[in-house]
């Protein structure tokens, strides 16, 4: 059980402040102590928080749950799954806090994720699906419940008609054009996500020296992230990587980089020398050049990576090199959630195909 313990904080002026803090024990029987509470009331409403739990008394809640799974997250997660899960318990998941696990059942969270579904939108239900599968998986993993009651609930429909698309080999080339007459300042980036593969927060974070031309064959280390305002001494999957690069984007990058100011450490920094604004970007650059060259399909800026994916696999390179250059740590996630069947893969086919059974007339 947790408990409520007051505390004398003497001061370097002498005098003393009286504070509360919760001690308690994890699920491995370690004792930690919580920050201090300026009230014994405000302790009070934490208490629940760090009870005890005990798999064989089945009293666990589900703000318990989330936090021994937050625990784990903050040391094995990247810093957008953090951040991303926090923002779906502050928004929907701290209404089932004091619930415990084993008062609900399946059909109560079908009809929490179908609320979501109605107050928000299908796409925002499934990720919060997923977000509670994952929890529950952990805590069933460490045999703190029995069952994820998560499981049996299914993905809602999305409307595809409002999906994400990727480009075309030719709408890609298109969009870079147009791109050096509406925004020369921003071509070598828009270039490098184009011709890369890399992620948005991995091209602002770049530094001039981790573009190397001096090699048989050029490539950018890639190492750390500037995601959501903030620095991060890593990529989304904590995987360092060589991105391979060809002539005409190391031409770009050598003439970019001839143009940059001298003290300036960054590769694409921003008006006052400083990482960009990714949602800016998107918004005041991206959106406005799809715009411009006349794209009306929804393409995220994201959605470049799988246009760069489907422009490798459907030119013949392997699923390996796609896989290495995105910085995925398996192929699957390349083929699956990345790689779409598009035009020039269905044109190739049909070339191999039409060769293969045009035999039959011969025989």
């Amino acid at each position: 059980m947790a408990g409520i313990s007051r505390v004398k904080i003497k001061r370097a002026n002498g005098k003393v402040d009286i504070k509360y803090r919760i001690t308690y024990r994890d699920i491995y029987g370690v004792q930690h102590t919580s920050p201090y509470y300026d009230t014994k009331a405000l302790a009070k409403q934490d208490l629940n928080k760090y009870e005890k739990v005990n798999p064989k008394s089945k009293n666990i809640t589900i703000g318990q749950m989330f936090a021994i799974y937050m625990e784990h997250a903050e040391k094995n997660c990247s810093f957008t799954t953090i951040s991303d899960t926090e923002s779906y318990i502050k928004n929907h998941f701290n209404k089932l806090f004091d619930v415990k696990y084993e008062k609900i059942s399946s059909i109560d969270l079908e009809r929490f994720i179908d609320n979501i579904a109605i107050e928000h939108s299908p796409h925002v239900a499934n990720q919060a699906l997923k977000k509670g599968k994952a929890v529950f998986n952990y805590c069933l993993k460490h045999g703190l419940i029995e069952q994820n009651k998560f499981k049996p609930i299914s993905k809602k429909e999305v409307d595809t008609s409002n999906t994400h698309f990727h480009l075309e080999i030719h709408e890609l080339l298109n969009v870079l054009n147009d791109c050096l007459c509406l925004y020369p300042k921003y071509f070598a980036m828009i270039y490098t996500l184009v011709g890369s593969g890399m992620r948005i927060g991995e091209v602002i974070a770049l530094n001039k020296e981790d573009v190397h031309f001096e090699t048989d064959e050029p490539y950018i280390h890639v190492c750390k992230q500037f995601t959501k305002r903030k620095f991060l001494p890593y990529t989304k999957k904590k995987h360092i990587r060589d991105v391979v690069i060809f002539d005409d984007l190391v031409e770009v990058l050598k003439t970019h980089i001839e143009k940059l100011p001298k003290d300036c450490d960054l590769l694409f920094p921003n008006q006052v020398g400083r990482y960009y604004n990714d949602s800016n970007l998107r918004n005041r650059i991206w959106k406005p050049l799809l715009a411009y060259s006349g794209i009306t399909k929804r393409v995220r800026i994201h959605d470049i990576r799988g246009s760069y994916i489907d422009t490798s696999l459907s030119n013949g390179l392997s699923v390996k090199f796609a896989q290495g250059q995105a910085g995925h740590k398996q192929s699957k996630t390349t083929l699956d959630e990345y790689a779409r069947n598009n035009d020039a893969m269905k044109k190739k086919a049909m070339e191999v195909l039409n060769e293969i059974f045009s035999q039959r007339k011969h025989m």
